[in-house]
């Protein structure tokens, strides 16, 4: 028998999507969808999952994506939708990105620019909260500080800021230590 999703198991989840993406899944596939103008059908066939499975992870009751590649595309089509809605892309560059994501490559050239594409200060505090979030428990992170605090407590910070903390905080801290890329 398929268990039933309560609105509040439905809440806590969207609850720890946004702990663990910055904002609850629905909120982050609206804004990719409406700054690249892709539908629901595009998004799930351009990140790499079904559409149940999108619409699961849209409506709360699937909470984490477990295949770091999704994860990555998605990533990569957040980057690409924050330069359209500033008004970097033209619609061949636009669609060339969605393309190119879609064909697997998360990272792209920028255009315009010389070198690599490099991401700005909040996409890499996100792959930083992840990579944490995905090893450890914010309990186990917390555990972790405390017993490095002695030692190291700019070490103890970072594991407090980034692997328990909001987005914001964790972006503030970015700000005031973090590398310059």
């Amino acid at each position: 028998m398929a268990a039933v999703e309560t609105p509040d198991a439905v809440q806590r989840g969207r609850e720890r999507q946004a702990e663990l993406y910055g904002m609850p899944l629905a909120e982050l596939f609206a804004t990719v969808c409406d700054a690249l103008e892709l539908n629901q059908t595009r998004l799930a066939a351009t990140i790499g999952v079904s559409a149940p499975m999108l619409s699961q992870l849209r409506g709360g009751t699937r909470v984490k994506i477990g295949n770091p590649a999704v994860l990555d595309r998605l990533r990569a089509l957040q980057q690409l939708a924050e330069r359209a809605t500033a008004g970097e892309l033209s619609a061949a560059e636009l669609e060339a990105g969605v393309s190119e994501v879609a064909g697997g490559v998360p990272a792209f050239t920028a255009t315009g620019r010389t070198g690599p594409f490099v991401p700005d200060a909040r996409s890499s505090v996100r792959v930083v909260q992840d990579l944490l979030r995905a090893v450890a428990s914010g309990g186990e992170v917390l555990a972790a500080a405390t017993a490095v605090e002695s030692a190291s407590p700019a070490l103890a910070e970072v594991l407090r800021v980034y692997g328990a903390g909001r987005t914001e905080e964790a972006l503030a801290h970015w700000q005031r230590i973090g590398p310059r890329l």
